[in-house]
């Protein structure tokens, strides 16, 4: 990445700061204290921020942003037949990216954009800019999005591979199963379930959903969620796969999301159902241990994340481009994050840990007065160090930030320590 004789930028006299996000309006919500949980940001909350310790001395020269599709219509399932309450309707296709999602994203892209400038980040666009998306149509449409709002006077090219095929970088199947390998897996899985206190949270969304009057209760006898039996299944070339309540119930918790994020009205939200924050909370539990089963499995991650991985360690040392940009899933994050061992953490006022149009940045800083700075690292509160990130990537790209945002209002930076 640096010639013989080039200086390389140090480490030194850097410090971690936190730069924030705000909504300077509510006009379109409802006095309603879980909308105000998710919109009230704090868009820039670190896991591990760079950032320039000293203005004068530091240079932004590199960007690499990973990123969550943004929000997008609820997946295709059976488990509406898990309700007897009429769905409110979609418009679109489902699994696609909805009009929220792409003025969100648009809106993400010029955020970086005015970021990018107060940085004084200097590229050439195109030439200087990738933006690789998963070839999925809501992954693909993110991308587009943010494209026109981070460059609206540049014709990026957005590059996917064949809708026909699988991409290697995005897909979550295990690669390379020996019978050891799946029986470890399978274990690690099984006592995981096991481990969970999942009754609570499945008594509110069976109870929510009215799962006792059900099409599924009714015909098919099935009108109880705790009770029923999960199975899972790990195969090469498949991707693992959790059955049974969990699994349908995150398939619930999710569409209530994005019934929320796409600005449904309150009553059309899990049916005006949900009455406080302490049950968004109980209901965010199950696709957080829908997730941990499925994916905190080292190996598993390993496995799933191997060729993604590869991908950023190559984006992020021996690619010469200035912008990389790659939009994924919530799979593609969590495989990676554990493989990095990140230790567990939350983002302030939001309930979820990889909310959609979350990104994972990664920043690369030039002390070009290295010789003569010395200040410390600070850190953001609720933040932890990633041994993962410091013996994966060499000193000048320990950075790691996480953004999360639902509606985007105003921008303010701010500095480490600051209220």
């Amino acid at each position: 990445m640096y010639g013989r004789n080039a200086r390389r930028p140090s480490d030194r006299g850097v410090f971690l700061t936190c730069p924030s996000f705000e909504v300077s309006s509510r006009k379109y919500y409802p006095k309603y204290t879980m909308r105000r949980l998710f919109t009230k940001l704090s868009l820039f909350m670190s896991l591990m921020t760079l950032a320039a310790g000293d203005g004068d001395h530091h240079q932004l020269q590199k960007l690499l942003v990973f990123t969550r599709h943004n929000v997008r219509s609820p997946l295709p399932h059976a488990y509406q037949r898990y309700s007897s309450r009429p769905w409110p309707p979609w418009t679109g296709e489902v699994a696609t990216l909805t009009h929220r999602g792409r003025l969100l994203e648009n809106a993400m892209g010029t955020y970086f954009s005015l970021w990018l400038r107060e940085k004084n980040f200097s590229m050439d666009c195109p030439k200087d800019v990738n933006i690789y998306t998963n070839n999925y149509e809501r992954t693909i449409s993110s991308a587009y999005a943010f494209a026109e709002g981070a460059f609206p006077k540049c014709a990026v090219n957005v590059m996917y591979t064949d809708r026909t095929s699988v991409d290697p970088i995005f897909n979550l199947h295990a690669k390379n199963m020996t019978r050891e390998f799946e029986e470890a897996v399978q274990e690690y899985m099984k006592n995981k379930l096991l481990s969970i206190d999942y009754k609570g949270p499945l008594e509110l969304v069976q109870n929510i959903a009215d799962v006792k009057n059900s099409p599924k209760c009714i015909e098919e006898g099935v009108c109880d969620l705790v009770s029923g039996e999960h199975t899972i299944r790990i195969k090469a070339n498949l991707a693992p796969v959790l059955s049974g309540p969990i699994a349908i119930a995150s398939r619930f918790v999710d569409t209530f999301l994005m019934q929320y994020y796409n600005g449904f009205d309150m009553k059309d939200v899990a049916w005006g159902r949900i009455e406080n924050e302490t049950q968004w909370k109980t209901l965010l539990d199950i696709n957080k241990y829908y997730h941990d089963i499925i994916f905190n499995e080292t190996n598993i991650a390993r496995d799933i994340s191997l060729p993604l991985v590869k991908f950023l360690k190559e984006s992020l040392l021996n690619d010469t481009t200035k912008f990389n940009y790659l939009v994924g899933h919530d799979g593609n994050i969590f495989t990676v994050f554990r493989i990095m061992n990140f230790k567990p953490y939350e983002l302030p006022d939001n309930y979820e840990i990889t909310p959609s149009g979350g990104k994972v940045v990664f920043q690369k800083w030039a002390n070009e007065a290295a010789s003569h700075q010395n200040t410390g690292d600070q850190h953001c509160p609720d933040t932890g160090d990633s041994e993962g990130i410091i013996s994966a990537l060499p000193a000048s790209w320990r950075g790691i930030g996480y953004l999360m945002e639902e509606r985007v209002g105003r921008w303010r930076g701010r500095e480490a320590g600051g209220p």
